[in-house]
């Protein structure tokens, strides 16, 4: 073979090799893939190469311009090195500082006790007297002053300034054995604090007086009783058990208001 006709076999051999080695690249394009944990690879000759992005600023990505997307299969016409690029974590943002927690709201002032004088049982309801005695306020009224004047005779009005109140008194004995209920032991007070009883602020003879018999466990009396009280305490009046014997501390204060 001549050196001319050896030459051309070369040259012919070299294009037919670049034809297959192009052939070939088509057949297996080189590929961006991403797998579960989210890290990218670039599959090329059989091999996997993962893909490590370099950082860019926001301002210079957005002065690089559009291209089409590319969907997983690089072009034929790729560069042999590529740059994967990521846009920058952003910083993280401060938290804002936390406002100072609002003072607690003042707790509200307690109430008494239900048959303190400021808090007396009221009307209808029970108060459980120390001498053993449940009473009820069943109703009042608060200037009887004509219905006492009008029962007997020899009634006299009430002093300048004061008047006749009827309050409906019902009580029932629960202590042991029998009692007779002491109508003259129910004292009143209002905002004066001077206490009136039914026998030093007696109004005489009136209706319906609360019977004082004598009475066994369980069993109930009814009836009314009457005090001479200041007309300026008729809107704050309580009544209370002050039997000899009875504490302070263990009276029980029941409205008349």
């Amino acid at each position: 073979m001549s050196v001319r006709s050896l030459r051309l076999f070369s040259l012919t051999l070299a294009v037919l090799l670049f034809a297959t080695a192009t052939v070939s690249a088509q057949a297996a394009p080189w590929r961006v893939v991403q797998a579960g944990d989210g890290t990218l690879y670039l599959l090329k000759d059989g091999m996997r190469s993962p893909l490590v992005p370099s950082p860019i600023s926001d301002e210079e990505l957005a002065a690089i311009p559009d291209a089409d997307p590319i969907y997983g299969d690089l072009p034929q016409a790729a560069p042999r090195v590529i740059t994967v690029v990521a846009t920058p974590t952003p910083a993280p943002v401060a938290p804002a500082p936390a406002q100072a927690a609002a003072p607690p709201a003042p707790a509200a002032p307690a109430v008494p006790a239900a048959g303190t004088r400021e808090n007396p049982v009221p009307i209808g309801a029970v108060g459980h007297f120390a001498s053993g005695w449940d009473v009820v306020v069943a109703g009042k009224t608060p200037d009887a002053t004509s219905i006492v004047l009008k029962q007997n005779q020899f009634n006299t009005a009430p002093q300048p300034g004061q008047q006749f109140f009827i309050a409906r008194v019902q009580a029932t004995y629960g202590g042991p054995g029998s009692k007779l209920f002491d109508r003259s032991s129910l004292t009143t007070v209002g905002t004066s604090s001077v206490a009136c009883t039914t026998f030093g602020n007696s109004c005489g003879v009136y209706p319906d007086e609360l019977t004082q018999n004598e009475t066994f466990s369980g069993g109930t009396i009814s009836g009314n009783v009457c005090w001479a009280i200041r007309s300026e305490d008729a809107g704050s009046l309580v009544m209370y058990d002050s039997s000899f014997g009875i504490r302070p501390e263990a009276r029980v204060f029941m409205s008349l208001h």
